[in-house]
């Protein structure tokens, strides 16, 4: 029901316009410090993919249980043309583009002046720079429908122009730099976001810990630097130690059943804690690792520096 109502909502959210696609006007984006805006693209992009998997989960239920499936559509007062709607509006949603490659923050972003990203926090919204990760995070939480050119370009583009004043920007971009392989910003973001509470570096940890911070630096360890991924598709696993450590060790359950994994400098195993066989892709192959029997597998980290480092 919540994934059926939240579709719902967000179908609605959007208006079909002159041009035949779908604008979402007078929004604010993960970077609150522009608003109101017109078409965010963190925003239309999240929810045409949240479109997409509302509806493929609910048709997988509707084959295993229509009437039930049913019942609860009709109590949610979802009928036949809001289940069209919501394909219509993923199909057709607009995304403004800086590029080929690029994703405009949103509509008209991209006219405005840049400045120093340290003489502008009075400023708020008057120009270019970013206060938190907002495009960025479309390379954190739905990484799989972008290639990594794409991922690069945006990052490449979007991380000069952020201050990182917001205690949940450090995690986002140490996070998306590991799965890059870009050492120099994955160790120096990395060790800001850590510093947040352990330096007290915002001045404010007197005020309580940053508990989503804390959050973001647990997923860049599993997430980033392990390589753990989540998808429609499957769990996959491409670990990238950083030079600076000698091994990594972290655990998830899937189906139930307990995952430990083990990454060390030449070689990554995983081990199932279960009774049952456990269905992984590891380093981009399909893996099926039974109880008892460990995977190890070579693999040699893949880190490279870039040209921004700042």
């Amino acid at each position: 029901e919540v994934v059926a109502e939240t579709a719902n909502f967000w179908s609605t959210r959007y208006t079909k316009e002159d041009d035949g696609r779908y604008h979402f006007r007078n929004a604010c984006g993960p970077d609150q410090l522009h608003k109101p805006i017109s078409d965010n693209a963190y925003t239309n992009i999240s929810v045409m993919d949240y479109l997409e998997r509302a509806k493929a989960l609910i048709d997988t239920f509707l084959k295993r249980d229509k009437t039930a499936v049913s019942l609860m559509l009709r109590r949610c007062r979802i009928d036949e043309e809001d289940w069209k709607r919501w394909d219509d509006v993923a199909r057709n949603m607009y995304v403004p583009m800086v590029n080929d490659q690029v994703f405009e923050q949103f509509e008209n972003h991209s006219r405005l002046p840049i400045a120093d990203p340290k003489a502008t926090v009075e400023k708020e919204g008057s120009d270019g720079i970013t206060k938190q990760a907002d495009t960025v995070l479309l390379f954190e939480t739905i990484p799989w429908r972008f290639s990594k050119d794409a991922a690069e370009a945006n990052y490449r583009y979007y991380a000069p122009r952020c201050t990182h004043t917001s205690s949940l920007s450090l995690c986002t971009h140490a996070l998306v730099a590991a799965r890059m392989g870009y050492s120099r910003d994955a160790r120096k973001y990395f060790a800001w976001a850590a510093g947040v509470d352990l330096e007290d570096s915002m001045a404010n940890t007197r005020h309580g810990h940053h508990g989503a911070a804390l959050g973001g630096i647990w997923k860049t360890v599993v997430q980033g630097f392990g390589g753990l991924i989540v998808s429609s598709s499957g769990v996959e696993l491409s670990p990238n130690l950083p030079p600076w450590w000698k091994s990594l060790k972290f655990r998830f359950f899937k189906d139930g059943i307990p995952v430990f994994v083990n990454v060390q400098r030449e070689a990554l195993t995983v081990t199932n804690g279960g009774l049952k066989p456990v269905s992984l892709t590891v380093l981009g192959s399909p893996a099926t690792i039974e109880p008892n029997n460990p995977l190890t597998v070579k693999y040699t980290p893949s880190w490279k520096e870039q040209p921004l480092d700042g």
